[in-house]
């Protein structure tokens, strides 16, 4: 029980430690290159103040979903939402610990199959398991 809370410590000061963004965001927009293959697709990308997702430009619709999928997935990252909200009914556990000296966080209860790894008290890399979908985002220092 021990390992658990401050498994769950760790994550949650790291999750409370995170850049996001408040009722004072400005939005943003810019301009988006998507290379698949061969295939280069370019457009426009804009968050508004609302937090809402505009994707323009770009001709072929599923490219543009996609790209409009991750930008919410974005918006959702670095919108500002209480620790307990979010992940107050999750189990955490300690994993290994790597050579970087990051920790991983492994995580039961979460829908969207989520584990991170925490080092210091930054969250430098998400795991994720979506359906057929698997991904690994590692954040740079």
């Amino acid at each position: 029980m021990t390992e658990q809370t401050s498994a769950r410590d760790l994550f949650k000061t790291a999750y409370e430690n995170r850049y996001t963004w408040d009722e004072n965001f400005p939005g943003y927009s810019a301009d988006v290159q998507l290379t698949q293959g061969n295939e280069v697709y370019t457009g426009r990308i804009r968050i508004n103040r609302d937090l809402s997702v505009e994707v323009t430009g770009i001709e072929d619709e599923k490219v543009q979903e996609s790209v409009y999928t991750q930008l919410r997935d974005i918006v959702t990252h670095r919108k500002r939402s209480q620790f307990e909200q979010s992940h107050g009914k999750n189990e955490f556990s300690l994993g290994k610990l790597d050579d970087s000296g990051a920790v991983e966080i492994l995580v039961k209860g979460d829908a969207m199959g989520s584990n991170y790894k925490v080092r210091g008290t930054e969250i430098c890399q998400v795991s994720r398991v979506m359906g057929r979908m698997a991904f690994c985002h590692r954040y740079s220092r």
